[in-house]
């Protein structure tokens, strides 16, 4: 069996209310050539029998389960280091994808042959959350090409773009250099962050186009969500 084209991975803890709508999302992708990779960071509920179900029916997912609590960090390395894609994307496990977006995401950055291209996203307020503009504005490209420091300077200098990482598709070469550079151990807030910058670090050109939204992010389902047991 060859490389899938991307690799999805996607962290989970407790999120079986959400679960189904993500990995639907995922499993009816219009690019079938991808793979799933579904990492349990030892949830108490119901996830995992859901997770188990998607895999016996889609050769795609793969399923890993931590045998501790590790945090968001550790279940993103894991996946990581498992993926075989020629890309690499994340997925929150509450959060989900327009049906065509890994076809197209794919298309896009193998036209602009990036290792990071950054695409617009759908906010989508699931609580009685201020501020949904602001949000929108946070996570929104910076519309151009970046190469080599302008990467890291212009993300985490200059406010150009932001740091989240789901809303980007990455190199694998490049997002697996940045994940094996992370240190072992818990990491509760800023995970994204401090995943971001050695990104950045290690790209070489970044493309950022708006438009259409790809991602659809559950802004606010979160805060009502710990991923610490």
């Amino acid at each position: 069996m060859g490389s899938p084209k991307v690799s999805i991975v996607v962290p989970v803890y407790n999120v079986e209310k959400y679960l189904r709508k993500c990995l639907d999302s995922l499993t009816s992708q219009s690019l079938r050539d991808i793979e799933i990779i579904c990492v349990d960071d030892y949830s108490t509920d119901g996830s995992v029998n859901l997770l188990e179900g998607y895999a016996a029916s889609d050769k795609r997912v793969r399923l890993v389960r931590h045998s501790v609590n590790r945090s968001v960090l550790q279940a993103r390395r894991t996946g990581v280091a498992l993926s075989r894609g020629e890309y690499i994307m994340f997925v929150d496990s509450d959060d989900s994808l327009e049906l065509d977006a890994c076809e197209e995401i794919y298309n896009l950055i193998k036209k602009c042959q990036a290792d990071i291209l950054h695409f617009d996203s759908n906010v989508i307020a699931s609580i009685d959350v201020p501020d949904v503009n602001g949000i929108r504005d946070f996570i929104a490209p910076y519309v151009g090409n970046l190469k080599d420091q302008e990467i890291l300077k212009s993300c985490f200098a200059e406010g150009k773009y932001r740091h989240t990482l789901w809303n980007k598709i990455y190199s694998a070469d490049v997002c697996k250099k940045a994940h094996a550079h992370m240190v072992d151990g818990r990491c509760d807030i800023a995970e994204d962050f401090y995943a971001y910058f050695l990104i950045a670090f290690f790209a070489r050109s970044y493309v950022g186009v708006a438009g259409k939204g790809y991602y659809n992010y559950s802004y606010g389902w979160a805060c009502s969500r710990s991923w610490q047991v």
